[in-house]
């Protein structure tokens, strides 16, 4: 079961069937490693909580911090680590789904899946973004 609280999804027990797993394997600052990326610019997580920020210009929009629902193992994904992270975003217009999975070299793995909820008539989106960590001292490019 979902509940809707504050434009965030969250899951309650064990309704959503999936497991909840350790996510601290991806902590961190995370920037796109594609500087023309239309979708996501950065991403932070800590734990379960997750701050993306859109690739708008000239500067980048901050998507507020996003709790994440829970994680499925590897066996159900395909991915590296065996865990992904899942966040939803609620706006007046869409409903965006994040799915974040540890990838090959320390990189991470973003699938952003929207849904118009408008009555817009707009086909629903789907992309899948690449993540580096941000080393201290490194400059954000946005």
């Amino acid at each position: 079961m979902f509940r809707r609280l504050a434009g965030v999804a969250v899951c309650l027990g064990f309704a959503c069937g999936t497991a909840l797993a350790d996510s601290s394997a991806m902590n961190g600052d995370w920037r796109n490693v594609n500087p023309k990326a239309q979708g996501l610019a950065r991403v932070e997580i800590a734990g379960r909580a997750v701050h993306p920020y859109g690739a708008c210009k000239p500067a980048a929009c901050d998507w507020g911090v996003l709790s994440g629902v829970g994680a499925l193992s590897g066996a159900d994904l395909g991915v590296v680590s065996g865990m992904r992270l899942k966040v939803d975003r609620w706006t007046d217009s869409s409903h965006v789904v994040l799915t974040l999975s540890p990838e090959p070299e320390g990189r991470l793995r973003v699938q952003t899946l929207t849904h118009f909820t408008d009555k817009s008539g707009r086909a629903d989106l789907s992309t899948t973004e690449i993540f580096e960590r941000v080393q201290t001292g490194d400059a954000l490019r946005f």
